[in-house]
């Protein structure tokens, strides 16, 4: 009784007259996880540095580390085994993380030129989320605060624009209504011996709850969101690593971005502490390594920007140095994971499976159906 948006999309790429079945179906988990990269890259690309910052380094310094933030969130997420797991299947989570993204995203392009469009589709996107993917109600006090900010900023926070918003995320929240619908005419409807259409409603709200509840790994939930959210907060609230407002606080800052960098670095070899290795994918938690990836992003930032602060020179040409590491380390971090990631081991079962099957016989057709 959930995922009810992400099941028509599925429908809908199932219906497309190319190649198998199976293929079609995975091709919107990779077009979900694509368009969660590209805008991971331009949300990154618009979380600028503070203008005491900037004021420190030269500006085309400070425009190539807020590139390389960009490019190393990206990579970051892609090569994480969790992500690289829903890219590659038929799995609700790609759709959801889209959804996410591009609310956010278009929030941001909201605070750029105010605008009403952007806070629109915004809202609109972050509703029809709401209807799938239960992670998006923790998401919602930041929304909304952020949502307000850009509106006072802009001097449009008037009840008239409240309840306009408001009205669209009514809108967005019509499929759930739709599904509800669509539910009670269905045989399940008696099966489960319902007797109205509230019913329906109520056990959908129930089940995003239990996916709520459930989404947070019964062990190592502490340690899931001290890696992830803490650091993020650290980065992004803080501003640690993005301000440096005075000689006397770089050092502190330094020693606080190279632990939070050392963090990163045992997060994504999946490490002890990594979501990952604490729970195996069950669930498969997907959301934090997006926080994982958005603070590590702006970690090589900060190093880039404090190598080239002088415009020539040794630390300035070691700056491209560190580029290049970065690069091959996520190569080599993406070929380390693709044995977990990657689904082809159950190519090889599936051919096993076929093969025991046809030794049995053409008579035990029955049971190949049944397996």
């Amino acid at each position: 009784m959930v995922n009810h948006v992400w099941g028509w999309m599925v429908s809908l790429f199932a219906a497309i007259p190319i190649g198998p079945m199976a293929v079609r179906v995975n091709l919107l988990g990779a077009v979900c996880s694509a368009a969660s990269v590209w805008l991971l890259f331009h949300i990154m690309m618009r979380l600028t540095y503070s203008e005491t910052f900037k004021q420190r380094i030269p500006l085309k310094t400070s425009e190539r580390s807020q590139l390389f933030a960009a490019v190393v969130a990206s990579l970051a997420l892609m090569t994480a085994i969790p992500f690289w797991v829903v890219a590659t299947r038929a799995h609700p989570l790609a759709f959801d993380l889209m959804l996410l993204l591009l609310s956010f995203h278009l929030l941001l392009r909201y605070g750029e030129n105010g605008r009403t469009s952007y806070i629109n589709g915004a809202t609109l996107v972050y509703a029809v989320g709401l209807n799938d993917f239960a992670t998006l109600i923790l998401f919602f006090p930041m929304f909304v605060l952020l949502a307000l900010y850009e509106l006072y900023r802009f001097q449009e926070l008037r009840v008239s624009v409240i309840f306009r918003l408001i009205g669209i995320a009514l809108v967005g929240l019509v499929p759930q209504f739709i599904a509800a619908a669509l539910y009670a005419k269905s045989a399940a409807f008696e099966w489960r011996q319902f007797t109205h259409y509230g019913q329906v409603l109520w056990w959908m709200w129930h089940d995003q709850y239990m996916i709520v509840t459930r989404s947070v790994p019964r062990v190592g939930w502490l340690t899931v969101g001290v890696v992830s959210v803490v650091p993020w907060l650290a980065v992004y609230i803080l501003g640690i690593g993005r301000r440096s407002a005075s000689a006397g606080s770089w050092l502190g800052t330094a020693l606080m971005c190279a632990l939070l960098s050392a963090l990163s670095g045992v997060i994504l070899t999946n490490g002890l502490v990594s979501p990952w290795t604490i729970t195996r994918g069950n669930p498969p938690l997907v959301t934090p390594y997006v926080l994982i990836a958005m603070w590590t992003g702006a970690m090589a930032g900060y190093w880039l920007a404090s190598l080239q602060r002088v415009g020539k020179g040794l630390w300035h040409n070691m700056g491209y140095g560190f580029i290049a590491i970065v690069i091959v380390a996520f190569g080599y971090l993406g070929y380390q994971n693709i044995s977990t990631a990657s689904g082809r081991p159950g190519g090889w079962f599936s051919r096993f499976a076929d093969e025991t099957l046809d030794r049995m016989g053409a008579s035990d057709v029955n049971l190949k159906w049944l397996i």
